[in-house]
């Protein structure tokens, strides 16, 4: 983390001096738009004077707003900032839980090195903006992300002004950063990552990410093939570095290695001597593949327990009915912490 903080969150590797940015006036050199940004931009556009004026007229005849809502069309106005923010104003994008939680190591680096900066989080889904509240409220102001509208993504980055836009992981939206480009705002891709699977999609958009990715200033990856995936979808080649997961390096501080281990130990009632196995964040059907080799493993260690992390908590029930149609014992982690 500290690699991929120092060479991208101060952005050094591009020369970026957060003093001397100029949210007044556009860069030189922004890159016209290609035919599919256009129509991306021209469909997007037709959603918004779709979708706006509707939401409107819902508020005025419910006289009642949904600060999500507003937030998401860019409307940030009702948010109560207590003082006004401190200059470097930093703004990162992290969808939902997970990102959030590469978000969080990343963070804590930067307020250590711009101790005077603001640093605005985003989020997309609600459990993602209820997690950044609760690990992160006291330390950056927590928003809902704009959708990728022209009009709402062009309202929030003039609402926040901006040094720097930085996107977790995998957050490609086309108008957001060309505006944040346009606008002069230095934007940063950083944990990203590509799948095997999700570069099958992306590529059919080549010509769209092609033209986007070039207003992008920096890459930080998480591994070469995430690189080569990038690159392939027309990032420019001497942007992108390779930096490992912002997870892994937060979890490999000692003191905080040491935190989540006692952490878990009193959330499921562990002890050190206690053999675990973990499947996290999994998908339909692989639940099977996972009892099958638990079942092996307690052939020679009987004693093992199994920690079951479905990546979306929905689909719980139906695992539920897995487990007993197989005949096994379990408790939920709710049945777990209510004693």
């Amino acid at each position: 983390m500290g690699r991929q903080t120092r060479n991208y969150l101060s952005c050094k590797s591009t020369g970026t001096n957060f003093q001397s940015l100029n949210m007044n006036n556009p860069v030189p050199g922004v890159r016209k738009m290609n035919f599919p940004y256009s129509i991306y931009r021209c469909l997007t556009t037709g959603l918004y004077y779709s979708f706006s004026p509707a939401y409107r007229l819902f508020q005025k005849v419910r006289k009642e707003s949904h600060p999500d809502m507003d937030q998401r069309l860019g409307d940030y106005s009702k948010l109560l900032l207590q003082k006004k923010p401190r200059q470097p104003v930093i703004w990162i994008h992290a969808a939902s839980v997970g990102e959030v939680h590469a978000a969080t190591g990343i963070i804590e680096k930067l307020l250590t090195m711009i101790p005077d900066c603001t640093i605005i989080l985003s989020t997309t889904t609600k459990h993602g903006q209820a997690s950044a509240i609760q690990l992160l409220g006291k330390q950056v102001h927590c928003v809902y992300a704009p959708l990728d509208f022209i009009a709402s993504v062009r309202k929030a980055l003039r609402f926040f002004t901006p040094v720097i836009l930085i996107c977790i992981e995998t957050e490609i939206w086309p108008n957001w950063l060309y505006e944040a480009h346009r606008l002069g705002i230095k934007t940063a891709i950083i944990n990203g990552r590509i799948s095997a699977r999700s570069i099958k999609n992306y590529i059919k958009l080549k010509s769209l990410f092609k033209n986007i990715l070039q207003h992008v200033e920096a890459f930080s990856m998480i591994q070469k093939e995430d690189a080569e995936r990038i690159k392939l979808l027309g990032a420019p080649s001497e942007r992108i570095q390779i930096n490992g997961n912002s997870k892994y390096d937060q979890l490999a501080q000692p003191s905080i290695a040491d935190f989540h281990k006692k952490k878990m130990g009193s959330i499921f009632k562990l002890s050190a001597q206690d053999k675990i196995f973990v499947a996290g964040s999994t998908r339909k059907n692989e639940e099977e593949i996972i009892l099958d080799a638990y079942e092996g493993v307690c052939q020679f260690f009987p004693d093992t327990k199994l920690i079951l992390a479905p990546r979306h908590i929905e689909r719980t029930p139906s695992i539920e009915k897995l487990i007993h149609r197989r005949g096994m014992d379990y408790q939920l982690r709710t049945a777990i912490a209510a004693g």
